[in-house]
């Protein structure tokens, strides 16, 4: 079951990681240099989680308003935080039927399975994996204003088909791999 905690932050129900990058942060170079973060697809049909980020999101909002002076015209041109996946098109179909959101930090989040085991490796923590996400929706106003997600951790619940596009060796090798080969 979703939650949120203290206004901002918000445990997710299952969703999907796309453009993980919890192991190590991203290089130089890359639109997140330096940070850890991932996109979370959350199904549209999880209407749990969406309502808990959206209140997160307005009490970003509101904090904002206290601490840099926003106003109703500063926030009428905030970009929404929490994307429509059907708006990315065909160029990624993974998205479709979902809502999503990009959670970045500069510290390294824990990444643990089910059974409270940290997970180091990309044989475990991968683009396409299933999870739950720990975020916190935080104002910012630097040149720009608005309210984004932070990255606290991630609880990992099942494998999933990856997302890099890349082929197994399994798969590559499949035929080579026949089980009366053993």
């Amino acid at each position: 079951m979703a939650k949120i905690v203290d206004g901002t932050k918000v445990i997710t129900n299952e969703g999907r990681l796309s453009y993980a990058k919890l192991l190590e942060p991203g290089k130089e170079g890359e639109m997140d240099e330096g940070k850890y973060g991932t996109a979370f697809l959350i199904p549209k049909t999880d209407k749990e989680t969406v309502k808990l980020l959206r209140q997160a999101v307005e009490q970003a909002m509101a904090d904002g308003t206290k601490e840099f002076k926003w106003t109703n015209k500063d926030i009428s041109k905030m970009d929404n935080p929490i994307k429509d996946g059907d708006e990315v098109g065909e160029e990624d179909s993974v998205y479709s039927n979902c809502f999503y959101i990009n959670a970045r930090s500069k510290r390294k989040p824990q990444v643990i399975n089910t059974n409270r085991e940290p997970l180091t490796t990309e044989d475990d923590v991968y683009s396409g994996m299933y999870a739950k996400i720990s975020v916190t929706a935080f104002p910012y106003d630097k040149g720009s204003k608005g309210v984004s997600f932070s990255l606290n951790n991630v609880l990992k619940l099942r494998d999933g088909e990856r997302l890099s596009g890349a082929a197994s060796a399994e798969d590559d090798f499949a035929e080579d791999l026949e089980d009366d080969d053993l």
